[in-house]
C-alpha cells in the first residue's frame, strides 16, 4: 500500500541545532513536538525532546539506532532503526511523523546527513488499514 494513503505529519521546528561532527560519533536533534506521539508501544507525551543517532561505522550514512531523551535529558529508551539508502535531504534535522486520525506515530528522524527510519509497527498498520477503509 502506498504511503500517499497515510496523512503526513512533518516536524520542522528545530530548536536548538544539532550536536556532533558530520562524519563522527553521534548525531542529535533536539526538537519541540507539540503532540503525544508513539514509538513502537509507548506513548510519549508532547515537549521537549533529543533523538541521538547512533551509527554502526563514521562512514555510514544512515543510523542504526536512535536513543530518545526528554529534553531535561533523561534517558528514556534504545529505537533499532531499518538502514536507509539515501543521505538526509535535511542537513539542519527534521523528525517525520505519520498522523491516522489523533494518534501520531515517530516514522524517521534526520541530522547532519545521517537518517533514521523507524520500523511501522502492527497497531500503525491497523490504523492505516482503518484509514483505507473509510476512503
Amino acid at each position: 500500500m502506498k504511503r500517499s494513503i497515510t496523512a503526513w505529519m512533518v516536524l520542522g521546528a528545530v530548536l536548538f541545532g544539532t550536536a556532533g561532527a558530520a562524519a563522527a560519533g553521534p548525531q542529535a536533534l533536539r526538537i519541540n513536538v507539540p503532540f503525544a506521539f508513539y514509538v513502537g508501544k509507548e506513548l510519549y507525551s508532547a515537549g521537549d525532546y533529543v533523538f541521538e543517532m547512533q551509527s554502526p561505522t563514521v562512514y555510514a550514512a544512515t543510523a542504526s539506532a536512535i536513543f530518545i531523551r526528554r529534553g531535561d535529558g533523561e534517558a528514556l529508551r534504545w529505537v533499532m532503526t531499518m538502514p536507509n539508502q539515501g543521505l538526509s535531504r535535511h542537513p539542519g534535522g527534521r523528525a517525520t511523523f505519520h498522523r491516522y486520525g489523533d494518534a501520531y506515530f515517530l516514522s524517521s528522524v534526520e541530522c547532519n546527513n545521517f537518517r533514521a527510519d523507524l520500523k511501522v509497527t502492527p497497531r500503525e498498520r491497523e490504523l492505516l488499514a482503518e484509514v483505507i477503509t473509510l476512503k
